[in-house]
């Protein structure tokens, strides 16, 4: 028995459930002996690991982080020129709102990509992409509500979103107006839809409610995989914003 010395460092007891000084530490065979003033014993054994088993830097499957999309804005400029007209002030001001929320969408995305690690700034980019990327169909919504004038809501205040557009009464009113637009966004968006439907439930649940779905870390090479459900984030915002600017663009082509 080999007796380490004094100390007057301190530790947890198991059994007391209470910090302790340690009044002694032995070392015996290998293994430390650490007596606590209550007169509990703690042991402490150690091995080094690589006497153990095989230690390898390639742990974890290859995963190599997606590159966030350029976007595309052609058909937005264009259709800006087309109503740019001082009595038209409301659907200006949300065509502008439609590019600033999906340029914060795309913000939003490069955080989470830069910090794809699952801290809080990996969080701040992924509610933020998804609401904002959410807002900017929302926005597009009321513009093309003003657009064609198809009185969705009421009050001054009032601005319509892309799930009361896409509800069948509505896109049987824009029909009337514009049939190809209709069915573009009941194509896209509709209720028997299932990525939007699923683009949604996740934004609810990561973005404004506090019903938020348990994530998955996966070790990965060079970057790690963070996956909600049966989605890969980066992978799957990455597509979701692509997608979203594809619609926005279609429905700016169409009228």
């Amino acid at each position: 028995m080999t007796e380490i010395g004094e100390s007057a460092e301190d530790m947890y007891c198991a059994i007391c459930r209470t910090i302790r000084n340690i009044v002694k530490v032995e070392e015996i065979e290998g293994e430390k002996i650490r007596h606590l003033e209550c007169g509990h014993r703690s042991r402490l054994v150690t091995r080094t690991l690589s006497e153990n088993v095989n230690v390898s830097d390639s742990l974890g499957v290859p995963h190599h982080l997606p590159s966030a999309p350029a976007l595309s804005f052609a058909q937005y400029t264009t259709f800006g020129a087309k109503i740019a007209n001082p009595s038209n002030k409301d659907l200006v001001g949300y065509h502008g709102t439609t590019k600033y929320r999906l340029e914060i969408a795309a913000y939003c995305l490069e955080l989470l990509l830069h910090n794809y690690n699952n801290d809080i700034a990996f969080a701040a980019g992924l509610t933020g992409f998804l609401v904002q990327a959410k807002s900017s169909m929302d926005s597009l919504s009321q513009e093309i509500n003003l657009y064609f004038g198809l009185n969705i809501g009421s009050g001054p205040n009032y601005a319509t979103d892309i799930e009361e557009l896409t509800e069948p009464n509505h896109l049987l009113s824009l029909s009337a107006k514009n049939n190809a637009l209709s069915q573009f966004l009941g194509q896209e968006l509709g209720l028997g839809n299932s990525w939007f439907g699923d683009f949604k439930k996740l934004r609810d649940s990561e973005g404004v409610h506090r019903t938020r779905a348990a994530r998955f870390i996966k070790i990965g090479k060079p970057a790690h995989d963070i996956e909600i459900g049966d989605k890969k984030v980066a992978e799957y915002c990455v597509e979701s914003i692509s997608r979203i600017n594809r619609i926005i663009e279609g429905s700016y082509r169409l009228m």
